[in-house]
């Protein structure tokens, strides 16, 4: 988060209430304490495991149907990885995490991959050929279904780091319209998502096309190629993000 914990948990487009957040905390402190009390946990949950239960809490008590859960750092052994989700996604894989994910892009494929289930509906984005081959071997063996974006037919205009982009599916077409998020890599991004919606509705939950493009065009990230006009024909352009694939 940028500014406070509450942006982790949007429900409805707006991030939960801070009453909200401080009854999830103590029922979340309460299972902590009552599970190191009895030796369930040997050691304290670290910071994102604690936000990831604290997610959860609050979505459930929300009654959220459904949830966008972004894993935190690689996905096989990731705390969001308890989930058995319909639709997955891997957009991108750098050298990211090193430590803990492996050196190498095939391995750090392999632990992206993790999030993998048996049935599930896998999107994935450009990969190199190695990467790919790691993440297809994985999914072939859980008998996932894998789209890859590669083949899908787009056609983009950047003007002024805004992506003007058509997006055709085997279900529809999608624009023309210019995408929310700056940057020429937001394209793919774009592309992979709404591969991931029309998953969604394969799984039956109703995504209109109408709202997909909604989501394209209105979408908001700060701090990513945030573009900030000052007056006087300045601006600065901010960005978060930690490695080229960011």
């Amino acid at each position: 988060h940028l500014v406070d914990l509450r942006e982790r948990f949007v429900v409805n487009d707006a991030p939960v209430t801070p009453a909200d957040l401080d009854r999830a905390l103590g029922r979340v402190f309460e299972a902590i304490d009552h599970l190191l009390a009895t030796g369930v946990l040997r050691h304290p949950p670290t910071f994102f495991e604690a936000t990831t239960a604290l997610g959860f809490d609050l979505f459930r008590a929300a009654g959220v149907q459904v949830a966008v859960i972004e894993v935190g750092l690689g996905g096989r052994f990731d705390a969001t990885n308890v989930i058995a989700a319909p639709v997955g996604a891997i957009t991108t894989i750098g050298l990211d995490h090193q430590q803990q994910l492996g050196s190498t892009l095939d391995a750090i494929a392999f632990e992206k991959a993790g999030i993998i289930k048996h049935g599930m509906r896998v999107v994935v984005g450009r990969l190199d050929a190695g990467p790919l081959e790691v993440v297809g071997r994985v999914a072939h063996d859980r008998q996932a279904h894998l789209v890859e974006i590669a083949g899908t037919p787009v056609t983009s205009d950047l003007i002024d780091g805004q992506a003007h982009v058509t997006i055709e599916t085997s279900h529809h077409r999608y624009g023309p319209l210019a995408l929310g998020l700056r940057g020429a890599h937001q394209v793919d991004n774009a592309v992979v998502a709404v591969h991931v919606l029309e998953g969604l509705q394969a799984a039956g939950v109703a995504v209109p096309e109408r709202a997909i493009e909604a989501g394209l065009r209105d979408v908001s990230w700060p701090g990513r190629l945030e573009w900030c006009p000052l007056g006087h024909d300045r601006a600065i352009l901010i960005d978060a993000a930690h490695n080229p694939q960011g």
